[in-house]
């Protein structure tokens, strides 16, 4: 199994690397849009603006490898940005379009759910898929830090696996057959990133 991370150069990579190297997997950090079709798994990495990640994956190339990449129906999950800009529309530092792999537009946090502008720590999440297999980490916290959310514009779908409640429910997990978006940061969640590492390392998150 062969894993890459996407380095966009704005985002939270050694944490990550670290993360499923500890796991005993084999990784490396990607700056070539020519290397993707070497891999198995991607990771996109949260930290960082909407725009300029978009700016930098298209410069560079990596956007049509990442969506032939996609074609092949290999795996793939963002992280926090690395989710967000699987959306369609992105407002953060200026309006562009992301991936269109959800039917979700990203958000600032208080344009529409509380006053609240950054979420900052700790939260459980309440699973929605009950078939899915993270069910069984049903209730578990993970570590946040966004001030930018998924607003999908149909609450009820299915794509969305679980959520948090910050005055309304906000979509924190979210799955399309091969590609998962997490909003928390697995490598900053202690035991219980190391587990959801592990789980997507041996595609459980994939068995629902």
């Amino acid at each position: 199994m062969k894993i890459g991370i996407v380095d966009y150069k704005d985002c939270n990579i050694l944490s990550i690397y670290s993360s499923i190297i500890n796991l005993g997997e084999k990784v490396d950090i990607l700056t070539s849009y020519k290397d993707l079709k070497k891999y198995d798994m991607l990771v996109l990495p949260g930290v960082g603006a909407a725009k300029n990640a978009m700016t930098y994956l298209k410069k560079e190339g990596f956007f049509e490898s990442i969506l032939e990449f996609n074609q092949k129906q290999k795996k793939i999950l963002g992280i926090c940005l690395g989710m967000q800009i699987f959306g369609k529309k992105l407002y953060e530092n200026g309006e562009t379009d992301g991936f269109g792999f959800f039917n979700a537009n990203v958000v600032e946090l208080g344009k529409k759910n509380s006053n609240l502008k950054t979420h900052i720590g700790w939260k459980k999440i309440i699973i929605e898929k009950k078939d899915s297999y993270i069910n069984l980490k049903n209730n578990l916290s993970f570590y946040f830090c966004h001030s930018y959310y998924m607003d999908f514009i149909d609450r009820n779908d299915p794509c969305i696996i679980g959520n948090i409640e910050l005055k309304e429910k906000i979509p924190v997990i979210i799955k399309n057959k091969n590609i998962i978006g997490v909003q928390f940061h697995p490598e900053k969640s202690q035991t219980n990133g190391i587990n959801f590492f592990k789980n997507f390392i041996d595609k459980k998150l994939y068995d629902f």
